[in-house]
């Protein structure tokens, strides 16, 4: 683990700058960290969505995506099988 120094830490941009929101119909996406903030790394988004609210069908060749359902269901089509999930704690992974 390294450690910054203060001038570093001072030149390094702040996530709250680098954070950015829009609408996707009736859903609100929240980017507290975008993905230019790591270097196209990881993107952590929170949103808000209506019931009903479904994105266009799509897949994903070489990312993961982790979701975290603080209330209400989430559906999903996992390779033509269906998937619902509601509220649960947040996974733990080692560290």
């Amino acid at each position: 683990m390294s450690t910054l120094t203060a001038e570093q830490a001072s030149a390094a941009p702040s996530l709250a700058q680098e954070a950015e929101a829009w609408w996707f119909g009736d859903a609100l996406f929240e980017f507290p960290v975008p993905a230019r903030a790591t270097d196209g790394r990881i993107t952590a988004f929170r949103s808000t969505m209506p019931a009903g609210f479904s994105p266009a069908r799509h897949v994903h060749s070489r990312e993961d995506e982790l979701f975290l359902v603080e209330s209400g269901l989430l559906s999903f089509d996992l390779d033509g099988r269906a998937l619902r999930v509601g509220a649960s704690p947040a996974p733990t992974p080692c560290h």
